[in-house]
């Protein structure tokens, strides 16, 4: 009976702690096809919610695992999902589902690389963030095409004083770099790609410049 009950918790505290992400193929890799929005670790452990400016700044300031939905509005995170600071995605309880992962600058070059393939032709077509845009929602016409239901919305980004900014205009995605993985320190935190889609761009926007540290989660599978 015991073991039954133990056997039903596990099963249930994986539903509560797990999100359905919808995986998508793109090539051999495999991606998920919405944004994470999950607010505990996998061990159950709660992340800290970051609503006002100084509770952002001081979670960062403080190495404190953080997230927050844009504009605090319940609404945005039901549709794009939570962004979350490094602390968050870097902490070894670990933040992306069973048989999911934070995606490092490597699978982010594998993606990029692949849509601006033309695959009639083998030749290079930039057109990588055009292709992972959604096809509505983007200002002045930079919506994109959605060819492989990654379906990218413009949904902003948070910066290190704690404002929220791009709606509309821009969203920025997480990468984890290897070395992370294998022990996370605070300097990576500062030194980290992120990945941008603008509205006027065709391509994915490399950076890590510090001025901005609070993104999205697009996990890539195991």
């Amino acid at each position: 009976m015991r073991f039954l009950l133990f056997i039903a918790c596990f099963y249930i505290s994986g539903f509560l702690f797990s999100q359905d992400l919808k995986p998508i193929r793109i090539y051999k890799q495999i991606w998920a096809g919405k944004n994470l929005s999950v607010s505990k670790f996998q061990n159950g452990d709660e992340i800290f919610e970051a609503k006002t400016k100084e509770q952002w700044i001081n979670a960062f300031e403080n190495k404190k695992p953080a997230w927050c939905s844009y504009r605090n509005s319940s609404k945005n995170d039901s549709v794009y999902g939570k962004i979350y600071n490094w602390y968050a995605i870097s902490d070894v309880r670990e933040i992306s589902p069973s048989g999911y992962r934070i995606p490092t600058p490597v699978d982010w070059y594998v993606l990029q690389y692949n849509l601006n393939i033309d695959t009639s032709t083998g030749f290079e077509f930039i057109a990588a963030a055009r292709k992972m845009k959604s096809s509505t929602g983007w200002f002045e016409n930079g919506n994109g095409t959605n060819n492989h239901d990654f379906n990218c919305a413009p949904a902003g980004v948070r910066l290190n004083d704690g404002t929220f900014t791009g709606y509309g205009r821009q969203v920025g995605y997480w990468s984890i770099m290897p070395e992370s993985l294998v022990k996370p320190i605070s300097t990576h935190a500062y030194r980290t790609p992120y990945y941008l889609l603008e509205f006027h761009a065709l391509d994915l926007v490399i950076s890590d410049n510090s001025e901005m540290n609070g993104f999205y989660v697009r996990c890539i599978r195991q």
